[in-house]
């Protein structure tokens, strides 16, 4: 279990939201579990998630 803290600005108004997040399906340690890290980042409906919530990656040289 673990709670997400969301702060900012939305439409010009800030905003403060705390939500409790109670189910996971599964954990990962990047660094014992590299490959199924990997397997995670590719797959299509994480995708999906990402751009309808607006979370963008952008590589930074």
């Amino acid at each position: 279990m673990y709670t997400v803290c969301l702060e900012g600005i939305d439409r010009g108004r800030k905003v403060q939201n705390r939500r409790i997040i109670d189910v996971l399906r599964d954990f990962i340690n990047p660094f014992e579990e590299y490959e199924k890290y990997l397997a995670y980042a590719r797959r299509k409906e994480l995708i999906i998630e990402c751009r309808r919530n607006k979370i963008i990656y952008k590589k930074i040289l």
